[in-house]
């Protein structure tokens, strides 16, 4: 679990609208969901789970992050990706143990 502030200028409502925000926003997130590749001693992770906005409201959905040895997390806001074959192996991992494919909302 751990606490991401809004940086960017736009908030996603749905997978298909975008909306200008008014104010920053502190979000939540609590993760059900997740699978990871070794790095060293680092884990990239793909989490599904809920985000909890400052506001009260909640979305679901996906985010990339990095963990500690510790299983801190080690990246806020943004996770590098090695690559784009990465991703969509641990998108393939995701849809294998069937939480893959869930919608947002």
């Amino acid at each position: 679990m751990g606490v991401a502030k809004a940086q960017d200028s736009f908030q996603t409502d749905r997978a298909d609208s975008v909306m200008p925000m008014k104010e920053f926003m502190r979000a939540k997130f609590d993760f059900s969901k997740e699978v990871f590749k070794t790095y060293g001693d680092r884990r990239l992770c793909l989490q599904y789970g809920i985000w909890t906005f400052s506001n009260g409201r909640k979305q679901r959905g996906y985010r990339f992050t990095w963990r500690k040895p510790n299983g801190h997390m080690l990246t806020r806001g943004q996770a590098r990706i090695p690559s784009i074959a990465v991703a969509l192996e641990l998108m393939r991992r995701a849809k294998l143990e069937g939480w893959g494919n869930r919608r947002s909302s």
